[in-house]
């Protein structure tokens, strides 16, 4: 189950219900029974296929402990296609049965079921530069013209209307801001970073 956090909120299509349910149906449907749960939640599509679920996936089959796994949606596997033709070799060489609820008939393996694979992984891959590249683009024009940086370190919060004559989204110094001025002035003073550390916490 792959899912993305934005802003501490999880996406509103391809929920973490919503896949576990569509796993079980198909794992079933096949005469198999549900085992473990891999939760690669926050994990990128970019990347995922070498982060630890599904990794963890792999070694499960390749030491068998399961004979394969389900996902509930054929382009979430991954967004990297390059990646994603490795991974799915390193799952054929162990003899995996890789079930995709919305294509229940599909084998990663046949000639049909390596193009379809491939062709997910593209039309997914695709999406996810597109998306990089607008948001990219977006953060560069909030950067060079209202001076609004792309996160919002601790210390700082989006000005939303605290300031009325500046953009919205430029940072203002927050409740904690005097807890960085008072971390620059400890440092300022040849205070170690253990030091600085224990004397916040010993604070709250």
């Amino acid at each position: 189950i792959r899912v993305s956090s934005m802003n501490d909120r999880d996406e509103t299509t391809a929920t973490i219900s919503d896949q576990r349910e569509r796993c079980r149906q198909v794992i079933e449907a096949r005469g198999g029974i549900v085992g473990l749960e891999l939760d690669a939640r926050d994990e990128s599509g970019w990347t995922s296929v070498d982060s630890k679920p599904f990794r963890t996936a792999l070694e499960r089959v390749r030491s068998g402990q399961t004979s394969g796994f389900a996902i509930s949606y054929s382009d979430r596997l991954a967004r990297n296609v390059r990646a994603l033709g490795r991974y799915f070799d390193e799952l054929e060489d162990a003899g995996a049965n890789v079930l995709f609820a919305d294509k229940p008939d599909l084998d990663y393996r046949t000639p049909d079921g390596r193009m379809a694979t491939t062709l997910d992984g593209m039309m997914a891959e695709r999406k996810y530069l597109t998306d990089k590249t607008r948001g990219e683009s977006i953060a560069r024009k909030y950067i060079l013209e209202y001076g609004v940086a792309n996160s919002c370190p601790y210390g700082y919060q989006r000005n939303g209307q605290t300031l009325p004559d500046r953009h919205e989204k430029v940072l203002v110094p927050a409740e904690t801001a005097p807890v960085v001025k008072r971390i620059f002035t400890m440092r300022a003073d040849s205070h170690s970073w253990t030091e600085i550390v224990d004397a916040l916490e010993a604070d709250g």
